[in-house]
Parts: structure tokens; sequence; C-alpha cells
């Protein structure tokens, strides 16, 4: 598959995407073509993937490009700036789920998954412990372990 019809299966669906992740045009279209130039630099490894695959890839690329662009602005929004009618700053919800994605990411699947359950779904060790079919204090050391791995990741020290 050529970078011409990747472009034409694909451009829509990313720019909704990236303009979901941005909440701006400008910068959904400037993720769209820095994906579309990694595309490019990848066109052997995207010719021996599936269609599904390649659909994987490129949003996944997408995302990639717009953690790059927030670690090289140091984590400055890149939604306009601003409150909606709330009060509330979509730029900073986009940078809160982007660095939650990225430091679960980080983590091992099954810490990932735990955390996840603990602090997003808010379950109780109790509850995780009952769906994963392991014991409440098995749970609270993998949340445990987890955390410190993150805290050494970001480098945050508890004084």
């Amino acid at each position: 598959m050529g970078i011409d019809e990747l472009y034409d299966d694909y451009e829509k669906p990313l720019l909704r995407f990236a303009k979901s992740l941005t909440g701006n045009k400008d910068d959904a279209e400037d993720l769209l073509q820095e994906t579309f130039l990694r595309a490019i630099d990848n066109i052997s490894l995207l010719d021996t993937l599936s269609m599904s695959q390649t659909k994987s890839w490129l949003f996944k690329v997408l995302k990639n490009c717009l953690i790059d662009k927030k670690r090289k602005s140091k984590f400055e929004t890149l939604a306009e700036p601003g409150e909606d009618e709330f009060g509330f700053s979509i730029g900073a919800e986009v940078e809160s789920k982007l660095f939650i994605d990225e430091a679960l990411s980080y983590l091992p699947e099954k810490s990932r998954d735990i955390l996840y359950k603990r602090y997003i779904l808010d379950m109780n060790s109790t509850e995780i412990a009952s769906i994963l079919s392991m014991p409440a204090s098995t749970v609270r050391y993998h949340i445990h372990a987890a955390i410190k791995l993150l805290r050494k990741k970001y480098k945050i020290s508890i004084d």
C-alpha cells in the first residue's frame, strides 16, 4: 500500500482523532502531517502489516507525535486557552489524560490494569482482587510497587 492510499484511507479518521486530542484544527493538522511523515519513513514496515495493524500503527504514531510535542513544549497545553461555560479548562483535561496514558503505558500490563481499576474506576483492593482472582494483599502490593516505579520514573520524592 502506497502513501497516497494510506492518506486517502486514514486522513479523515486520523484528523478527527487529532482534533479530539488537541481541540484545535491547526494543531490537529500539524499532528496529521507529522504522522504521515513518519509513515513515509516507515513505509517498508507498513507494507508488511495488515490493514488493522496499519490503522493501529497510524493512530499510535499520531498519539506519540502529540506526546512528543507536549514534551518539547514542557507540557503546555495544545488546546486553545480559556475555559468553557462551566469554568473547566479543556486543555488541562487533554494534558491530564495524555500524562495518565503515558504513565500507565510505562507499567507492566498487570500493574497498569490494577492501577486503572483502582484510580480511574475507583475500585477498592477487595473489589479488584475479586475480579482478578487474587488476594487483596497482592493487589495492594501491586499498587504500591507500581506507584514506587512511577515515582522513580518521574523523579517524585515524598519528604
